[in-house]
């Protein structure tokens, strides 16, 4: 896989998915981040850099991040009979399958809700120099023509790049110019973090004088006040689409086109919702309108289920063996279960928000159960309906207490990892400081903890071929294992 880095919540989410898909159908992953480590964020060049400075040849197949190589390289790679999958940008000319976000469809989820809340006077900010924000605004017009308001100039503001000081700076525009808008969609969401933060600095009330939607259903969001509303573009399922698309290749299909990954959209306090909900940019008809499919749903967003084994059908499954027990005997749910029901959860890796989204879809199954009582004959020897809703009351109330465990657990363990992470790179920087030469090629300075095997080797810019041979070193515990 070519990267222009290895992390950060864009190329790290996809990474991850690539890496997922990718290990769970018994294959490697080898990542090669094309622009320099030493580069700060602000420093990423207008253009990708030109070439490859490795060998390929051994990889069965190539997942390309458009913006990690130029377009003259994508289709040489591609004209190649290497099966290959794009990440962004499709490329005619290097006629391979390419997969993205569907920014067309979370910006329109995005501006219809607002709507929805009244609002008819709606800006956009982005930075329009990157194919993706280009597509978020195009649609974010095409949405507002679609429902009869023809989009003004001076509701777009144009920030420089994709930061937070981007995004306080379109706010200032915006001041300046007596804001013109009583709600923004703004394209990033740490464009959205900069930009309602300089309007709250200026007194405006959040969401009453200006709601705000953003997309990339970052971290940060949950964390800003009042709660940032977003859309979820799922790029780790960007990941994990290309890793199917590569797969069919390398088994003689050919797939071709451009392929979207599914957007959710996340409602928040700055879009004027008193409750956070979740849900899918596109919804359904029929059973998709029950409680259970929407939890379902819900739980297909907020857990992970990639790789993880039992997955999110076998925690359906478990949710609704507990609650259907107690809604038909009236039988409380048995501590192994509830046990087994927070394990998976834990497995599933949930989403930092999990837990707020579940609950309420967990309340509307609750409320469908008893509208369902109501409306059905008791049968003879069946429980009668004050003892079944207790039952359910109750069960309801210990699922949440499960997930609440599997959630804490996971939480816990992203901490966990976080500080070992913190502590070995606290090792390594005091290592390097008090190392000489002789030391450091002796591996010395690695963190205990630290092990895996990594392969050094070197090849020829220009002919692609191996120079050098490539030299094995194991890490261990032990000071002296290279």
């Amino acid at each position: 896989m070519l990267s222009p880095v290895v992390g950060g919540h864009y190329f790290g989410k996809v990474l991850a998915g690539v890496s997922r898909a990718a290990r769970s159908g018994g294959h490697r992953v080898v990542v090669v981040q094309t622009y320099p480590a030493d580069l700060e964020r602000a420093q990423f060049p207008e253009e990708p850099p030109v070439g490859v400075p490795v060998g390929l040849d051994a990889a069965d197949g190539l997942i390309v991040v458009t913006t990690a190589v130029d377009a003259a390289t994508v289709e040489r790679l591609g004209a190649q009979e290497r099966p290959m999958v794009l990440v962004g940008e499709h490329s005619p000319g290097a006629q391979a399958p390419a997969v993205a976000p569907d920014n067309a469809g979370g910006t329109r989820a995005a501006v219809e809700h607002l709507l929805a809340h009244g609002h008819v006077e709606i800006g956009f900010v982005g930075s329009l120099r990157q194919s993706d924000i280009v597509e978020r605004y195009e649609a974010y017009r095409a949405t507002l023509r679609d429902h009869g308001i023809e989009p003004r100039e001076e509701w777009v503001y144009q920030a420089a790049d994709n930061q937070e000081a981007a995004g306080a700076a379109a706010a200032r525009e915006a001041l300046t110019a007596g804001m013109p808008t009583t709600a923004t969609f703004v394209a990033t969401d740490r464009n959205a973090a900069g930009f309602t933060r300089m309007l709250q600095v200026s007194g405006l009330a959040l969401p009453r004088r200006q709601a705000v939607v953003g997309f990339d259903h970052s971290d940060l969001g949950a964390r800003m006040r009042p709660r940032l509303a977003t859309v979820d573009p799922h790029h780790d399922g960007v990941g994990e689409l290309a890793v199917s698309l590569l797969v069919a290749q390398i088994r003689g299909e050919r797939p071709r086109g451009r392929h979207l990954s599914a957007a959710s959209l996340i409602t928040r306090e700055s879009c004027g919702c008193r409750e956070a909900s979740v849900g899918p940019v596109q919804g359904g008809d029929g059973e998709a309108a029950t409680s259970w499919a929407h939890l379902a749903a819900v739980a297909e967003i907020v857990l992970d289920g990639a790789g993880a084994t039992p997955g999110i059908e076998a925690w359906m499954r478990s949710v609704q063996r507990i609650v259907r027990g107690a809604d038909a005997l009236a039988v409380l749910p048995e501590a192994d279960a509830l046990a087994s029901l927070a394990d998976i959860t834990r497995a599933l890796r949930p989403h930092p928000e999990a837990l707020e989204q579940l609950v309420p879809a967990l309340r509307s199954v609750e409320d469908e159960l008893a509208r369902a009582r109501k409306a059905r004959t008791r049968a003879p020897g069946e429980p009668g309906p004050t003892a079944r809703r207790r039952a359910v009351a109750r069960a309801i109330t210990d699922v949440i207490v499960a997930l609440s465990t599997g959630c804490t657990q996971t939480l816990l363990a992203r901490a966990g990892r976080l500080e070992r992470t913190i502590g070995e790179q606290y090792e390594l920087d005091l290592g390097l400081l008090h190392a000489d030469a002789p030391s450091i090629r002796t591996l010395r300075w690695l963190p205990k903890g630290h092990r895996g095997p990594a392969t050094l080797a070197l090849w020829s810019d220009a002919a692609e071929r191996l120079t050098h041979p490539p030299c094995l070193l194991y890490t261990s515990d032990a000071a002296d294992d290279k």
